[in-house]
């Protein structure tokens, strides 16, 4: 039994990818050293601050309400 003709589809062409592969290269010890201070900072920061009493959900669904209710005023 022979198959039935069908419309060939066009092949999809293939689209030349130039992606620059960057070989890994080790954090210098300046930017270790930044990043350790900014790490402290913020987490003094927040021990002074102490718990605000809200997740961190909690908060993204106050802020989604918020943004549409702005949306909806105009």
């Amino acid at each position: 039994m022979a198959r039935p003709e069908r419309e060939q589809e066009p092949k999809p062409t293939k689209v030349p990818l130039h992606l620059k592969i960057r070989k890994y290269k080790p954090v210098a010890p300046e930017e270790i050293l930044r990043r350790r201070a900014l790490f402290e900072e913020a987490m003094a920061l927040r021990e002074r601050i102490g718990p605000i009493g809200l997740s961190t959900a909690e908060l993204i669904r106050q802020d989604r309400d918020k943004m549409e209710e702005e949306e909806q005023r105009g």
